[in-house]
């Protein structure tokens, strides 16, 4: 069947390329993500645990199920005594169970992850997004640790080298990222080393190698990112997606009907019943219009740009 279907419609069977994200990718990512206006979530959290789940996918080398597997208990955050640093130093270690099938603790994979000092790049640090995350829930033990300013005014006690901050036993079980959705390929398939200058004892052109597997080679900021108004009227005009609208209106009308009806009628029980009904089913017309519209336009979108593409 899909050789079929490849032949007809004329299919590639070709892998496409899976491009490394190196740092300077990294950065336009979440320069992207924080400063888009076309970027909503329901909820502003949202973008604050994406941004985490990519730092711990980008730090780890972790699956995104593993990322999402992350909850409270498989976090620690403490301040560690560094000798010869005035300040001590914010230190997280993350355990991810989703990574290894055992029933053993012990031999899940640990990371730890110390804060830079005067970090200039925060989009890149993890711990800003932790704290974010654990102030908005109240997740610390101590009630007072509230702000980042009360987070300063911590001492480690003399006779220890760290202070543990322990989250609260509510919310042990807690997701502190629940995001993206786990991908089949995540490893890179490029060869991002001068293997050529390796073979001949040449000196590596490592900075061309970089720009030729890096994901912001193939970003065209003039590629098409909407239908253009003729082809948003032309999408309007298909079949299923006006059997869809038109089934959507009338349960509208259904709706107000009963409503109207409710306060002046007599059998009030059964006019409920089938107020409730005609309404579920409005939302459920709508939900389905939607889904088949988002579906069109992504394809209608992306036969556009193929067009552009070939431009």
């Amino acid at each position: 069947v899909r050789q079929r279907l490849a032949q007809t419609c004329s299919l590639s069977a070709e892998r496409r390329a899976n491009p490394s994200l190196d740092p300077d990718d990294l950065c336009l990512l979440f320069y992207t993500l924080w400063t888009s206006c076309e970027i909503t979530d329901p909820q502003e959290r949202q973008r604050t645990e994406l941004a985490f789940a990519i730092q711990l996918m980008s730090y780890t080398g972790n699956l995104p199920s593993a990322v999402l597997s992350i909850k409270y208990r498989d976090i620690k955050m403490s301040l560690l005594r560094v000798p010869g640093v005035e300040h001590p130093r914010l230190l997280l270690e993350f355990k991810f169970p989703g990574f290894k099938k055992s029933k053993n603790p012990a031999a899940l994979n640990e990371f730890v992850l110390p804060i830079v000092p005067h970090d200039t790049r925060l989009l890149f640090c993890p711990h800003v997004m932790v704290l974010g995350l654990a102030f908005a829930d109240g997740s610390f033990r101590v009630p007072r640790l509230t702000t980042i300013d009360d987070l300063l005014r911590l001492r480690i006690p003399a006779e220890t080298v760290q202070l543990s901050l322990p989250w609260r036993q509510n919310l042990q079980n807690d997701h502190s990222s629940r995001v993206l959705q786990p991908t089949r390929n995540y490893i890179p398939t490029d060869i991002f080393h001068d293997t050529m200058a390796l073979f001949r004892g040449l000196p590596a052109q490592d900075a061309i190698i970089m720009e030729a597997t890096g994901m912001r080679r193939t970003v065209d900021t003039r590629r098409p990112k909407h239908l253009p108004e003729m082809e948003r009227v032309k999408l309007n005009e298909d079949t299923q997606l006006q059997f869809l609208k038109l089934r959507h209106s009338y349960l509208i009308r259904r709706v107000q009907h009963y409503k109207q009806l409710l306060p002046k009628a007599s059998g009030q029980k059964i006019l409920k019943e089938k107020y409730k009904s005609a309404d579920a089913r409005k939302k459920r017309a709508e939900r389905e219009y939607n889904e088949e519209y988002n579906s069109l336009y992504a394809l209608r979108l992306a036969e556009y740009q193929d067009l552009y593409n070939e431009e």
